[in-house]
């Protein structure tokens, strides 16, 4: 994995299933006006147990009011990353809002998992579709979504 913390001002914690897509999926959440606090590259491989571990780092980052796991299942099984999500919910039952785009291997069951908890599921829709959804869900919550002083 590769984590960097960004800007200490983002409420927005990212998870990417390669660099290029977590590059693109900051991009899209500057566009829609939220700061991402970290990157993280998850890479290809991703285990049960460094899914896991990724989503804890993210949770743990000071000021992440909302998540976005952006990952596509070519080596990537999507059952067992779902797997570790639901697992770390169901463990530690963060404050923060989980939102997921999930393509590839096993992708059916995976959302059905991530479904069965309640975790917002992007199944046929874009990046952009996705990080909507995440702003929505955390506005819903009440948490300020708009962290660009110029908008």
């Amino acid at each position: 994995m590769s984590y960097v913390r960004l800007n200490h001002e983002g409420n927005i914690g990212l998870i990417a299933g390669g660099a290029g897509l977590g590059m693109a999926t900051m991009d899209t959440v500057y566009f829609y006006g939220g700061i991402p606090a970290n990157f993280l590259d998850l890479g290809g491989m991703a285990t049960p147990e460094k899914t896991a571990a990724a989503l804890n780092i993210v949770l743990k980052t000071p000021g992440v009011e909302g998540v976005f796991i952006n990952a596509f299942g070519g080596i990537n099984n999507c059952r067992e990353m779902a797997k570790a999500i639901v697992r770390v919910v169901e463990e530690i039952n963060p404050h923060q809002v989980i939102a997921v785009k999930m393509r590839g291997h096993s992708q059916d069951e995976g959302w059905a998992l991530l479904e069965a908890k309640n975790i917002p599921v992007v199944k046929h829709g874009t990046t952009e579709e996705g990080i909507i959804l995440l702003l929505e869900k955390m506005r819903e919550k009440g948490v300020k979504t708009d962290g660009h002083p110029d908008r």
